[in-house]
């Protein structure tokens, strides 16, 4: 149980990042544009 729960929270955080990382690189191509 606790094994998958922290496999859990690591698949979240991992995705949490790499959405975060893809916003980022969204909103700098955005200005680059402006």
């Amino acid at each position: 149980m606790d094994a998958t729960l922290h496999f859990n929270l690591c698949l979240m955080s991992s995705f949490t990042t790499f959405m975060f990382i893809m916003l980022l690189k969204v909103v700098v191509a955005l200005s680059g544009t402006l």
